[in-house]
């Protein structure tokens, strides 16, 4: 692989995100103070900004309309490590849009994503001939692209590593038909229960289940309390591990489970274990807690290594 190309693709949404603040509780029928902000944001946007923040070169592959949003995310986007030549203008339906509402704790009150454009995606769409796509040997998967082309993407992988996020309750079923092609998943409890259509008490038997569905690894977060790793053995029962998150001062819970997921992948990438490597992404996602948006600006990985310092096992 020339050491220019892209090391991870990133398939998946690209949204604006407009989030608000209050400075009091949110309260129905009625208007709230408080702040909003404009910025990019999707999860698949979130998880190259945070491989990139980090060193790991990653194209973005998706749409943006051709609107002032999509405008504004083309000239807020470009970075270092990143490659925004899979993004391409699409006037059919407006720029994906995510509204965020956030309590004065940082915790979100509730939320709407207009996802058309995104959902309206089909594997045609990809130039998968092209060295940005083909040079990768991961290709990143979120449940924002409809069902259908998950699994043609899916199926056209050969031999590169596929990881994917479940995205959220309504769509975690959409990786349904992915489960033995996927090397890695991350996904919450409730999403998890969503995509195995079964109840889970807690992270660890949750990811066991999805090992024994077919895929290879499975991180499996529960809000505050401790996420699971699990691994599929040549024999015997799915290894699990489990770490606690770590302690931060909570101001915007956005993008909190994508800097997890791209820091996990960087470090895999880099060649740790799993456990090692979700250390990176509990870092990232705790760093990312302190920070309102979705991808703190100043991510390295000095960064994280200094906070794994300060918060000890």
């Amino acid at each position: 692989m020339p050491d220019t190309g892209p090391v991870v693709a990133a398939f998946g949404g690209i949204h604006l995100d407009r989030i608000g603040h209050a400075t009091h509780a949110i309260r129905a029928d009625t208007s709230t103070p408080g702040k909003i902000a404009a910025q990019p944001g999707g999860v698949a946007v979130n998880v190259a900004r945070v491989l990139a923040s980090l060193g790991t070169r990653t194209a973005l592959c998706g749409s943006i309309g051709e609107d002032s949003d999509g405008a504004f995310l083309m000239s807020a986007l470009p970075s270092r490590n990143l490659n925004l030549s899979m993004v391409r203008r699409d006037g059919t339906y407006p720029t994906a849009t995510y509204l965020a509402l956030h309590n004065p704790d940082g915790n979100l009150a509730a939320a709407l994503v207009d996802t058309r454009l995104t959902e309206a995606l089909t594997f045609a769409h990809f130039d998968f001939s092209s060295p940005e796509i083909a040079s990768a040997n991961l290709w990143f998967l979120d449940a924002n692209l409809n069902r259908n082309v998950l699994d043609d993407i899916s199926q056209g992988a050969e031999h590169r590593l596929i990881a994917a996020d479940t995205v959220s309750i309504a769509k975690a079923g959409r990786l349904a038909p992915l489960l033995k092609r996927l090397n890695i998943v991350f996904t919450n409890r409730s999403e998890a229960s969503a995509l195995l259509e079964t109840t889970f008490e807690n992270a660890a038997e949750a990811a066991r289940a999805l090992v024994e569905a077919g895929v290879r690894t499975a991180v499996v977060s529960d809000g505050a309390a401790p996420l699971a790793a699990a691994q599929s053995e040549v024999a015997g029962s799915p290894s699990v591990h489990h770490l606690q998150p770590l302690s931060a001062n909570v101001v915007d819970v956005t993008g909190v489970g994508d800097a997890l997921i791209g820091a996990t992948l960087h470090g895999l990438l880099d060649g740790l274990i799993i456990q090692d490597a979700l250390s990176l992404g509990a870092a990232a996602a705790a760093i990312t807690l302190e920070t309102e948006g979705a991808t703190p600006l100043d991510l390295s990985p000095e960064h994280l290594h200094m906070r794994l310092k300060e918060c000890p096992k």
